[in-house]
């Protein structure tokens, strides 16, 4: 019986060694109905959370959780999973789920990952829930949930703007591009950022409008904020082009990457053959001038030979009068948009004060080209004649007073022109009446202001002292 027993002794440390010593005072070899002295014979093992609560700053990255499991008998499984709560899945963390096992025999813990996100800093604390359910071989032990606190790194700094995107693209009909700039990685304090744009192989004020400015953020604002560059088709080209924009002199803050970006154009040239218009829908020449230039542009559009036709009309001014009637057709070559002209001869043969017009029309477009507005402009045309100072005369070549009216008034006139201001010395002398007895020597100067039209007089006295027949 003594070998007997040794050889049990040996057997029970090697597999569990839990028996520092064998002898007889602790039992020998125990019977069928002994109590069991082991956790394994006291049902199934039992799997928990090591803590329920675990706390993880925001910028860490992510957080690790462990589980453990008392009694090794068997193989065991259990799956987890997260939850939201104050922090949400995709946003403040990455929700997880997966299975853990242990063999038989096996009591170490496991272990698993749970991403943190940064990527939107928030002040203050917020949560969320992991549970273990459907255990294979083993009961859910307390804790068998478990509340993760991520610690925000908005209270921490006040963070980087950059630009949402290095890169943009707009349309050249799209009128305007809008960019987003973002501030990550902290919201303590008011914060700012100056922007400003710059030429690449589109140009300022010809294929966009420059613009700069200030953007700016308070205490705890995480919002993107925006601005538009104005973009123009006033004259479309084929291909891309593009400009750039940067962020410099931040306050309170650092510039992050990208801090620069760029925009492309895509030239509406390549699109559509274009509009063609009046490129504007008046115009203005002296009757002295000798012609005027009218100028037709072609927008939004350069795809394609296009033209257009043109032909002048009357309105108070008359063909072959005060203008030559004109008419022809404007043509623009594939990838042209440059403005074409055409000249209207102006007449002053006929000098006349104020204004006289005509107008020009288009239509008839060719090559797919559309006819846009204004499609007819107006020529006015300012008479030679309201150049000119004028001509100063008697109203009449005579004048008839009986002896006893007392007064004769005489009366000048301007005409032909009211250009400047102008004046005129008049002075009577005898004829068969004489002055001093039949009439009173009279003098003075009569004056007209620029503009002035108005008839002027002035007035002689008549003498009845000595009556004649």
């Amino acid at each position: 019986m003594v070998a007997k027993r040794v050889l049990v002794c040996l057997f029970a440390v090697a597999l569990a060694l839990t028996l520092s010593a064998c002898n007889e005072s602790e039992g020998g070899i125990t019977g069928p109905n002994s109590p069991s002295k082991t956790p394994d014979a006291v049902g199934p093992p039992v799997i928990a959370f090591a803590s329920a609560t675990y706390s993880v700053s925001q910028s860490a990255g992510l957080v690790t959780i462990s589980v453990g499991r008392t009694g090794a008998s068997g193989t065991s499984q259990i799956s987890y999973s997260t939850s939201d709560g104050t922090a949400k899945g995709g946003s403040d963390y990455t929700a997880a789920n997966g299975t853990l096992t242990w063999n038989n025999g096996d009591l170490s813990p496991k272990t698993f990952t749970v991403a943190v996100s940064n990527a939107t800093p928030f002040v203050g604390a917020r949560s969320f829930n992991i549970a273990l359910a459907n255990a294979s071989n083993a009961t859910v032990g307390s804790p068998g949930r478990a509340t993760v606190t991520i610690n925000g790194s908005g209270s921490n700094a006040p963070g980087t703007v950059q630009f949402s995107s290095g890169s943009y693209e707009v349309a050249q009909a799209g009128g305007s591009v809008t960019l987003s700039v973002s501030r990550t990685g902290g919201a303590n304090g008011a914060i700012s950022v100056h922007y400003a744009t710059a030429n690449g192989t589109a140009t300022a004020g010809k294929d966009y409008t420059a613009a700069s400015g200030t953007l700016t953020w308070n205490n705890g604002d995480l919002s993107p904020k925006t601005f538009t560059v104005a973009v123009s088709n006033a004259t479309p080209f084929v291909g891309t082009r593009s400009f750039n924009i940067a962020l410099a002199n931040a306050s309170n803050a650092t510039v992050g990457s990208p801090g620069r970006a760029t925009v492309t154009i895509n030239g509406s040239g390549s699109n559509a053959p274009g509009t063609v218009q009046f490129s504007s829908g008046s115009y203005e020449v002296a009757q002295a001038g000798g012609s005027v230039t009218l100028s037709v542009s072609r927008t939004g559009g350069a795809n394609g030979a296009v033209s257009v036709h043109y032909a002048t009309a009357n309105g108070t001014a008359t063909a072959g009068r005060d203008y030559t009637a004109a008419g022809g057709t404007l043509s623009w070559a594939s990838g042209d948009t440059s403005a074409k002209t055409f000249r209207v001869a102006i007449s002053s043969a006929t000098a006349f004060t104020g204004s006289k017009n005509f107008t020009a029309t288009l239509s008839g477009t060719s090559g797919g080209a559309t006819l846009g507005s204004p499609a007819t402009a107006t020529t006015t045309i300012d008479g030679a004649a309201s150049t000119s100072a004028g001509a100063l005369s008697f109203a009449a070549p005579s004048y008839a007073i009986s002896q006893a009216a007392g007064t004769l008034t005489i009366h000048v006139a301007r005409t032909g022109g009211t250009h400047g201001a102008v004046s005129v010395h008049y002075a009577t002398a005898n004829g068969s009446a004489t002055g001093g007895k039949d009439y009173t020597a009279t003098s003075g100067t009569l004056s007209w202001a620029d503009g002035d039209a108005s008839a002027k007089s002035f007035a002689v006295a008549i003498s009845n002292a000595t009556p004649f027949t």
